[in-house]
C-alpha cells in the first residue's frame, strides 16, 4: 500500500516541471481567483461573517492538513534496492515549518478561541494578512522556485498557496479584517514573536546537534543563521552570483522584508476592497436619490393635476 502510494505520487510531468505562466500555472491561479471571487460575492452582504468564517476557515484547515500529510508521507518516503518501501524522514527541508505552513497551526488556534475577542482578532489578522502575502506571492508574483517535475509536489503547493490566497483574499476583501494600521500592527506582532522564537529555536537545535545530543537539525522557517539559507541561494541564482548575503544577515533582514512585501500586497488588495465599498456607497446613493426624484416628480404632477382640476 505505501510503495503504491508513494508511486503515484512520484508520477512525473511528460514535458518536465511546469513553467512560469506556463499553462499549469495561469490554469492554477485563474481556479483560485474564481473560488475566491464566488466566495466573496457570495458573503459580502452576510450578516453572520463570524460564523462563515469559522467554517470557511475550517473547511480550508481540512484540505491543507489533509494535502500536507501526503507530501510529509513522500518527504519520508524511500525505495530500496530490492525494491521495497522504507521510511526515512529529511528533517533539514520537509518540516512543516515554514512561514507558508503558519495556516496549519493558526487555523486552529483560531477556531478554538473565535468566541473571544481581543485575542482571536490578533490570530485572524496574522492569518489574513500573512495567507494573503504567502498566497500571493507564490501563486502571483514568484511561483518559479516552488515547481518541480513532480505532479504531485507542484500541485500540493499550488492548491496549498491556492487556498492561502483564497482565505487572505475572502478576509480582507469581505472587510472580516479591517483595512487599518492596527490589523498590520496585530499581524506584524504575531510575526515578530514568531520570528525570535524560530531564531532562539534553531540556535538551540545548532548547538543540541553539535554537541551530539541530537541527530537531527530543521531548518525553522527557512532562515537558520547556522545553516544554509534558501533565501540567500535565491538571490545569488536571481543576480547570477553578484549578490550575496551571510545567513546571518538573511535571518535580521528577514523581517524588514516581510513587513514591506506583505503590507504591499494587504494594501493592495486592502484597497480593492475599499472601493469596492465606496462604488457600493455611491451606487446606492444614486439610487435612492433617483428614487427620491421620482418620488417628488410625481408629488409635484399630483399636485398640478389638482390645480387643473379647480
Amino acid at each position: 500500500m505505501n510503495k503504491k502510494l508513494f508511486e503515484f505520487l512520484s508520477t512525473q510531468f511528460k514535458n518536465g516541471e511546469p513553467k512560469l505562466w506556463g499553462s499549469f500555472h495561469i490554469i492554477s491561479l485563474v481556479i483560485s481567483l474564481t473560488i475566491a471571487i464566488i466566495l466573496i460575492a457570495a458573503l459580502w452582504k452576510t450578516t453572520k461573517k463570524e460564523i462563515a468564517t469559522f467554517w470557511i476557515l475550517f473547511a480550508f484547515w481540512i484540505i491543507l492538513f489533509t494535502i500536507e500529510c501526503l507530501k510529509q508521507f513522500y518527504a519520508g518516503s524511500k525505495i530500496d534496492g530490492s525494491g521495497n518501501w522504507y521510511w526515512k524522514y529529511d528533517t533539514r527541508w520537509s518540516v512543516p515549518f515554514v512561514l507558508c505552513s503558519m495556516p496549519l497551526y493558526f487555523i486552529p488556534l483560531y477556531l478554538v478561541t473565535y468566541k473571544t475577542k481581543m485575542f482571536k482578532t490578533i490570530i485572524l489578522d496574522f492569518i489574513g494578512v500573512y495567507c494573503l502575502y504567502g498566497g500571493a506571492f507564490v501563486m502571483i508574483l514568484y511561483p518559479g522556485d516552488v515547481f518541480t517535475s513532480t505532479i504531485f509536489i507542484s500541485t500540493h503547493s499550488m492548491i496549498f498557496h491556492g487556498a492561502m490566497l483564497i482565505i487572505g483574499m475572502f478576509l480582507v476583501i469581505n472587510n472580516i479584517i479591517k483595512f487599518s494600521w492596527k490589523t498590520v500592527g496585530f499581524a506584524f506582532l504575531i510575526f515578530m514573536i514568531l520570528w525570535a522564537i524560530t531564531g532562539i529555536g534553531n540556535e538551540i537545535i545548532w548547538q543540541l546537534h553539535k554537541a551530539g545530543k541530537i541527530d537531527f537539525m530543521p531548518n525553522l522557517l527557512n532562515i537558520s543563521h547556522r545553516l544554509q539559507n534558501p533565501f540567500g541561494d535565491a538571490i545569488k541564482n536571481i543576480t547570477n552570483g553578484k549578490v550575496k548575503f551571510s545567513d546571518l544577515t538573511i535571518y535580521l533582514a528577514y523581517p524588514l522584508w516581510t513587513f514591506i512585501v506583505s503590507n504591499i500586497i494587504y494594501g493592495f488588495f486592502g484597497f480593492v476592497s475599499w472601493s469596492a465599498r465606496k462604488i457600493e456607497a455611491s451606487a446606492k446613493l444614486h439610487y435612492e436619490t433617483k428614487l427620491q426624484n421620482k418620488a417628488m416628480l410625481r408629488r409635484k404632477n399630483v399636485a398640478k393635476e389638482s390645480i387643473n382640476a379647480q
